[in-house]
């Protein structure tokens, strides 16, 4: 099924800055593609290899599968194999890479059950077969893996890889944020590198299982300097900082996080990771991950974090906004706590109303943005009071200046996502008889992270070799129904970018 979006949403409706640029985006430069036989209530995945065609991982009957795109987003096909998967989750992954070879490599994984760790895998011709990635990918107590591909190793002549993770259960004893490294394309990983140091802020922060897990990395591909971006909460009383011990209400692997970290380092190895504090609205209380606050450089090493922004704090999520920081790292790719930028609105928040969701990026030439994320229509079908939320794109090629343009578009093709309200999507709810839930509204009673239900978190987003976007997003809870439920890719195929060329698959 193929299907042209059509709607250019108002922007004054949305968003109260700037005017439109004479060559914006516009929905109709996407095409919006379903991956046959993909599930629905997904997490899916998306990455671009070195002969620009596109690589996603989504579930099918439960099985975490590649599917292959040779015509730019127009059509997919599922890989005939996959690797070794024992209880798969949604919790997935893609990166492709370049071996020097005429075929890229396709590195995949997936949260697996049957040991809480990362069964992962890479193929070197098309999907057709898998080998099994070993070391680090198969411990024990892992959560919510990410992957980023760097320079090539000057070892092994392949590219590094890099994996970061938390620690889930024992994250209630204590937690970290894990980087493990691959010198030789994915085959194998060393051993898991902890990326804050104890007593440190960040550290404090995580402390007693307050991070609903990493947000996503990314390297640079000319210095080979990695970022990894996480949200957590914290206590600040009469002077103090109690860290995640402190934060209120008990959270545990939903966690509504009111701070954003970015830890660098040159090359991944222990005591040579830094931190700093993107984003801070542990004062206020509002919410700024919703499970995630994603980062990404632009092609001078520029480093930016979109996220969403709760107008009250936990537990009312409705009417967030979107919103964005960015810096400038020094000479040697380090970054300073007190330089970031202010927060510039993208999407302007709307208190007792809509709002937006799980927010992920795209940066080019510094200042050239695209932002995914889900944004809430009031009601729905048959007439449920609960909003219904719609796959968004946000352009801005100028987010850097005093006054940005923004351009917001529903790249959706009127394929709804989810129907819940804002609080229910981040799974905060008072449990009830025959396990349905109802929003919450006190602080008192209310679970979240297990019992629950909720939305995915994750969606994908990359850039092919001429800058064009492609997004990976799925259907769930109250959203698409019948032939419609199911995992999706947008991709660009005209209209204005946010570079020339791809600096990190050029």
């Amino acid at each position: 099924m193929r299907l042209r979006t059509a709607l250019l949403l108002s922007i004054a409706a949305l968003i109260p800055v700037g005017v439109a640029h004479a060559e914006e985006l516009t929905s109709a430069d996407f095409t919006t593609v379903k991956l046959p036989g993909a599930d629905s209530g997904t997490e899916p995945r998306i990455t671009v290899d070195q002969n620009d065609h596109l690589w996603a991982v989504s579930n099918a009957g439960g099985t975490a599968y590649a599917y292959g795109s040779s015509d730019h987003g127009q059509t997919f096909k599922q890989a005939p194999s996959t690797w070794t998967q024992i209880v798969p989750t949604i919790d997935v992954d893609i990166v492709s890479m370049d071996l020097g070879e005429q075929t890229p490599r396709i590195f995949a994984s997936e949260l697996d059950f049957g040991g809480v760790n990362f069964p992962s895998g890479y193929s070197d011709d098309g999907g057709k077969t898998w080998h099994d990635s070993q070391g680090a990918i198969k411990l024990a107590d892992q959560d919510r893996q990410w992957f980023a591909v760097g320079p090539k190793d000057p070892i092994t002549g392949k590219p590094r890889v890099y994996l970061l993770f938390h620690n889930l259960f024992s994250g209630l004893a204590t937690q970290n944020m894990f980087v493990a490294t691959s010198i030789d394309g994915g085959e194998t990983f060393g051993p898991p590198v902890p990326i804050t140091a104890p007593g440190s802020d960040a550290w404090t922060d995580l402390q007693c299982a307050d991070s609903g897990g990493p947000s996503n990395i990314t390297v640079n591909p000319k210095t080979g300097r990695i970022y990894a971006f996480f949200t957590t909460r914290a206590a600040p009383t009469q002077g103090a900082d109690l860290g995640g011990c402190g934060a209120t209400p008990v959270e545990f692997n939903i966690v509504n996080g009111t701070r954003v970290w970015v830890a660098t380092s040159a090359n991944g190895l222990p005591g040579t990771w830094q931190d700093t504090l993107a984003v801070d609205d542990s004062s206020s209380g509002q919410v700024v991950s919703q499970q995630l606050a994603y980062g990404a450089l632009d092609n001078t090493g520029g480093v930016y974090v979109a996220y969403p922004e709760s107008p009250k704090p936990y537990p009312d999520l409705t009417g967030s906004a979107v919103k964005l920081v960015w810096q400038d790292p020094d000479a040697s790719g380090n970054l300073d706590g007190a330089h970031w930028s202010k927060p510039i609105t993208l999407v302007a928040p709307t208190p007792g109303r809509d709002g937006a969701d799980l927010v992920h990026l795209a940066v080019g030439d510094p200042g050239k943005i695209d932002v995914a994320y889900f944004q809430a229509q009031d009601g729905g079908p048959d007439n449920n009071p609960a909003p219904s939320w719609y796959a968004h794109v946000i352009q801005s090629l100028d987010v850097r200046s005093v006054d940005p343009h923004i351009t917001n578009l529903d790249v959706s093709g009127g394929i709804p996502s989810y129907q819940w309200t804002a609080s229910q999507m981040m799974g905060i709810c008072h449990p009830t008889v025959g396990g349905q839930s109802a929003p919450s509204t006190p602080v008192d009673g209310v679970v979240s992270g297990l019992d629950c239900d909720r939305s995915t978190d994750v969606w994908g987003i990359a850039l092919d070799k001429e800058c064009r976007l492609t997004l990976a997003w799925p259907t769930g809870h109250g959203g698409a129904t019948g032939d419609d439920a199911g995992t999706y890719v947008s991709t660009q195929q005209t209209g204005s970018r946010i570079c020339t060329s791809n600096w990190q698959n050029p």
